[in-house]
C-alpha cells in the first residue's frame, strides 16, 4: 500500500515539473515589446531589438495583443 502512495506522489511531482517547463516555455514565445521613454514627442515609443536600457531610464516590456482573430464589434477585458 506504501508504494502506490510513492508511485503517485512520483507521478504527481513529474507531473508538475513537466507543467510547469510547458508554461515557461510558452511565456517565452510571446510576442515582448520594450517601450522606452521618448523626451521630444514624451510618450512612449518601441525600441529597436538591440537597444539597451540603462540605470534611471523610463522603459515598459509590453505584450503585443493580436486583435485580428477577434469577431467584428468584439472586445476583450485584458484585465479579467
Amino acid at each position: 500500500m506504501l508504494e502506490y502512495f510513492f508511485v503517485g506522489m512520483a507521478f504527481f511531482i513529474s507531473g508538475f515539473i513537466v507543467g510547469d517547463r510547458f508554461r515557461k516555455m510558452q511565456w517565452g514565445m510571446l510576442d515582448w515589446r520594450v517601450m522606452k521613454w521618448h523626451k521630444e514627442s514624451l510618450s512612449y515609443r518601441l525600441a529597436s531589438h538591440d537597444a539597451k536600457v540603462k540605470r534611471g531610464e523610463k522603459a515598459y516590456i509590453a505584450l503585443k495583443l493580436d486583435t485580428d482573430i477577434l469577431d467584428a464589434g468584439q472586445e476583450v477585458d485584458v484585465f479579467e
